[in-house]
């Protein structure tokens, strides 16, 4: 996979979702909006503080989290004892998608060309497709 102006895959869809993604997305859904607040703070407790809320719509909010800060067993005990008293009435959990996986390397790779005029030593494999972008972007 390569560059925001080309994609181009150089293995599975399931591999690269996992290589590159890493993380679930966490989605909530209470009765009211004056609940809010205390979801976020509960998500927050149950990530240890490494959720990374990505929008929140009416009564909908929706998180990000590492696969290696989060089980699914936790997730699914937390939902379960706070539902009603939070006013919980839907969530789900689910790994990013692979679509998800290619808006945020391509927004990984800009954010990095706007920091530096030059890209190296980025996190990882990450760090490789960036490389592997600019490589092509100048031998156009």
């Amino acid at each position: 996979m390569s560059g925001c102006r080309s994609l181009r895959c150089i293995d599975s869809p399931k591999a690269l979702s996992a290589r590159f993604g890493g993380y679930y997305v966490l989605t909530v859904t209470t009765l009211s909006t004056d609940t809010l607040q205390a979801v976020c703070c509960k998500v927050q407790e149950m990530c240890q503080g490494v959720a990374r809320a990505t929008y929140a719509l009416g009564t909908t909010q929706r998180f990000e989290v590492a696969t290696s800060k989060l089980t699914l067993s936790q997730v699914f005990l937390t939902m379960g004892q706070c539902k009603q008293a939070l006013g919980i009435t839907d969530w789900g959990i689910a790994n990013a998608t692979l679509e998800e996986t290619f808006i945020r390397i391509c927004n990984n790779a800009q954010n990095a060309s706007l920091a530096s005029n030059h890209v190296g030593g980025t996190d990882g494999e990450i760090g490789h497709v960036v490389s592997v972008a600019n490589l092509e972007r100048e031998a156009v």
